[in-house]
Parts: structure tokens; sequence; C-alpha cells
């Protein structure tokens, strides 16, 4: 089991984020059969998936920083609570093989639980992230928010 210190590594992981160097950021800390999941909950496999998960990211939102605001650590175990903001100007890949949703030039802020797996060498073996995609979508318009919905079919008939 590896010993380190779960605040140091998420804190090293943040400003690996922050700076949007997504070669040192992947190389260092994620193992090369990584397992994780992408913005709709589907299983993904290697650093090159995670690669081009995290470009979209990066090419949907710029100045997106990452503030990580709790870290547990069980064993090789690491959760973590953070805040991601960032202005949306360019487009956002939500779903594979749809079209991306058009940039609002809007800034969206939205809270992330990741659940992190370390192997003996302190390699990210699995990365789990839940966001409230949701909410996200709405900050930036592309979703109705809460009472805007307009209603249709047999629920606009009552």
């Amino acid at each position: 089991m590896t010993r380190f210190d779960a605040k140091e590594y998420v804190r090293d992981l943040e400003r690996a984020w922050n700076d949007k160097n997504a070669d040192a950021f992947i190389q260092k800390h994620y193992d090369a059969n990584v397992e994780f999941t992408d913005a709709n909950g589907k299983p993904q496999r290697g650093q090159q998936a995670f690669r081009s998960t995290l470009d979209a990211w990066f090419k949907a939102f710029s100045e997106m920083k990452i503030d990580v605001t709790q870290a547990v650590q069980n064993g090789n175990d690491v959760a973590i609570l953070q805040r991601c903001k960032g202005r949306n100007t360019g487009e956002l890949a939500m779903i594979p093989g749809e079209a991306p949703l058009p940039a609002t030039n809007k800034t969206g802020e939205v809270a992330v639980a990741g659940f992190l797996r370390l192997n003996d060498q302190g390699k990210i073996v699995r990365d789990v992230a839940i966001l409230d995609t949701a909410s996200l979508l709405t900050q930036l318009g592309h979703m109705p928010g809460p009472g805007q919905a307009k209603v249709t079919g047999k629920a606009a008939q009552r």
C-alpha cells in the first residue's frame, strides 16, 4: 500500500488541471490502463481516452479552474469534493456521436465529487467523477431551469 498525503496529492492534481497541462497531468498521475467515467457516466479505459475527455473540457471552457474543498483518504482510496468554474467559449461535447452544444460565452460553476483509487506506485487506476450536469446545462442556457419548462402533451391538458 502506498503511503502518501492525500491533501497534497490532490492539490498537485488541482495545480496541474488549472495549468491546463494535460500531458503532465495524465503522465504524472494516471496509470496507462486507468478506468474512469466520462461526463455521461459511461465507463472508459486508458490514458488516451482520458486525454480525449480532458481535451474536450479544456476546449469547451476557457479559464476553467477547479478548487478542491475537501479530500478524505482511506488507504489507496481518495474521495474529493471540488468546485469547477469556467466560461463556455467552445463547443461542449456531452454525448459521444451527438452534435456538440454551441458555446454560450456564459460562466458555469458546478460541484464535483471525485473518487480515486491509486496503485502502489501512486498512479490513479480508477477515477469516478459525479457532477450535476443538469445544473451546468441550465447555467449555460442549454436547458430550462426550475419553473421555466414548457408544459406539453397530456400535462398541458390538465
